[in-house]
């Protein structure tokens, strides 16, 4: 069964970060407790464990992409397993968020693009979540 890593509550005061390096892969075999990438906080860097072994499926989230607590910013799975159910709901319930933090305005439309959405919809969800 596939599993979403989330990002955690560290027990400070800030719920947003900014991915910082990812260490794996998409595709990359991951053993549970393995560091995956690092959220980078105005007060410290915190390391993202892999919650469980399996394969990196998808990396939800690239650098420079600002998250929050609770985000899912990647999914870990068997080698033949399908992810699209689960994808699909992360996508459902925040399809803007890979596009925060990319370089251009063009590799943002290809990312709406490849998640279904219109980039301007994708726009205009990311300006409501910054009032």
């Amino acid at each position: 069964m596939a599993t979403k890593v989330i990002i955690p509550a560290t027990g400070q005061k800030e719920s947003r970060g900014t991915i910082g390096m990812w260490f794996k892969k998409q595709g990359e075999t991951v053993k549970k407790g393995e560091i995956l990438c690092t959220v980078e906080t105005e007060k410290a860097s915190v390391e993202i464990e892999a919650p469980c072994s399996g394969l990196l499926k998808r990396i939800l989230c690239p650098r420079d992409t600002e998250v929050s607590v609770g985000d899912c910013i990647a999914i870990i799975g068997e080698v033949d397993e399908d992810i699209t159910a689960e994808e699909r709901q992360v996508r459902k319930e925040k399809k803007w968020i890979c596009l925060r933090g990319l370089a251009d305005q063009k590799s943002e439309k290809t990312e709406a693009a490849r998640m279904g959405i219109s980039h301007a919809a994708a726009q205009e969800k990311q300006k409501e979540e910054e009032v």
